[in-house]
């Protein structure tokens, strides 16, 4: 009889605890979304004075050829710098000198960087290369930058696809 009567307290206590915790809980639940920001548009991703080489698809779903006099390091800041405003993250440290991979989530999406600043053997190297890449709820974005050694440009190539919202 006794084990049917401590039973019964851990149940109404068991109960009781749900409740309560439940209520607790339910006080400190985030925000709901506010949506997925509109993809920003085609301009974003152009260079600024750049010369384009090349361009197919449509004004939100196009791959674009282009080059800069401007070196490696200014285009990839550049363009970590327009994936982080229209995601709404903050800039942060960004050093393509780097050798590396750097990958970021957030709530629509994640956001990756991959530079090459040559192999251990500097003088076998005769170019860099960076990529970045945005996989979103709004969009998908790839930007392949590269750069040979003496050479007067940077190449950009940009991949971009504003998706219709849901």
């Amino acid at each position: 009889m006794l084990k049917y009567v401590v039973g019964g307290v851990v149940f109404l206590l068991a109960v009781a605890a749900a409740f309560y915790g439940g209520l607790f809980i339910g006080r400190a639940r985030p925000d709901a979304p506010l949506g997925v920001p509109p993809p920003p548009p085609a301009e974003h991703w152009t260079y600024p004075g750049s010369k384009e080489l090349m361009r197919s698809g449509s004004h939100n779903d196009f791959l674009s050829v282009l080059t800069t006099a401007d070196d490696l390091d200014a285009v990839a800041h550049f363009y970590h710098r327009q994936i982080t405003r229209a995601n709404g993250m903050p800039e942060g440290n960004f050093n393509p000198q780097g050798t590396g991979l750097s990958n970021t989530g957030w709530g629509w999406g994640s956001y990756c960087y991959a530079t090459d600043a040559g192999p251990p053997d500097k003088a076998a190297r005769k170019g860099r290369v960076a990529a970045f890449e945005v996989r979103s709820h709004g969009y998908d974005l790839d930007v392949f930058l590269s750069r040979a050694e003496g050479e007067g440009h940077t190449h950009v190539v940009v991949t971009y696809h504003a998706k219709e919202p849901h």
